[in-house]
């Protein structure tokens, strides 16, 4: 049994290996053991669908779940790297589309335990792809399935970001820069949080961010509910009320208010710890600048001051 302090509680063999290779650059898949995977066990989910994959950090956790529980994964994703070829090419129960989730999605028969959407950050790309869920379950006369949404806490909660704003629809994208982000500012800033993507320049509003997608698509369909932890970019589930789903997040996921606090108080020393360090490269940048442009400046005066001379 490998060590583990015991300031931490108990862990199993399984998920002790798992927590040694997480650090604070972990993506959505440092919710796995303690939110995904307990919830998908406890549904007793076999039929999975990932809609972007991108290195396959996430989907080599989803795999093995399917091995063990004799399950099937569908991957959704235009961009095929090698990483996740390799994960794909190890594995039976994977079935993968090599294209955009609007045309995969009509193309799909087995029906959908759960769904985890990592797809685009924005709210006409989050939005449609639960429409096009929804038309799914609709066509195939099934239960809603659980869907897993990633980035619905800070920065992409209530600001738009476009991987590739020329594949976005006309009207479905709101003013951006390629500037990031600080928590502290709703006005985007250079050289801060995510700066080379191309995020919206205005944060809040209509039809603007992750979490604004998920609550307007539940508005419109009353059986379903929200639950969201603003913790490392924020988590939410989408589940049918009543569920058995619903039963198990109340008793095990479900933290009061203080508690809720509490998380978006470390979330928001996380955050700060990061702008710091990109401060600190500005003006170690800065400061280098300076050096190179002094030297500069003095060559300059020494070249003049030989051409005097001659």
């Amino acid at each position: 049994m490998s060590y583990l302090s015991p300031a931490f509680h108990s862990r199993s063999e399984e998920e002790i290996l798992f927590l040694k290779k997480i650090d604070k650059n972990s993506g959505f898949s440092i919710f796995w053991i303690d939110i995904v995977q307990p919830l998908l066990r406890h549904v007793q989910a076999r039929h999975l669908l990932e809609i972007g994959s991108y290195r396959g950090d996430h989907t080599r956790l989803l795999a093995k779940y399917c091995n063990d529980h004799n399950g099937t994964l569908i991957i959704i994703e235009p961009v095929i790297l090698s990483s996740l070829q390799k994960i794909v090419d190890h594995s039976k129960n994977i079935k993968l589309f090599a294209t955009t989730s609007r045309e995969a999605m009509p193309l799909i028969s087995t029906p959908l335990d759960a769904v985890m959407l990592e797809g685009d950050l924005n709210y006409q790309t989050v939005y449609g792809d639960l429409l096009d869920i929804e038309r799914f379950v609709n066509r195939q006369k099934t239960t809603f399935p659980l869907i897993f949404l990633r980035a619905t806490g800070w920065p992409y909660a209530r600001r738009d970001m476009y991987y590739d704003p020329t594949n976005m629809p006309v009207g479905g994208i709101h003013s951006f820069q390629h500037k990031g982000m600080s928590h502290w500012s709703s006005s985007l800033e250079p050289g801060m949080i995510n700066y080379p993507f191309a995020n919206a320049r205005q944060e809040g509003g209509q039809c603007n961010g992750v979490l604004t997608a998920a609550e307007d698509f539940i508005k419109k369909n009353l059986s379903l509910e929200i639950f969201t932890l603003p913790i490392h970019n924020g988590i939410s589930i989408l589940y049918v009320k009543g569920s058995s789903a619903d039963v198990f997040i109340q008793d095990c996921f479900c933290p009061g208010s203080s508690l809720i606090s509490l998380l978006e108080t470390v979330e928001v020393a996380r955050l700060n710890s990061i702008i710091n360090e990109l401060k600190g490269h500005q003006r170690s940048n800065d400061d280098l600048m300076g050096i190179w442009e002094n030297r500069f400046h003095r060559l300059i005066k020494r070249i003049f001051g030989i051409m005097r001379r001659t």
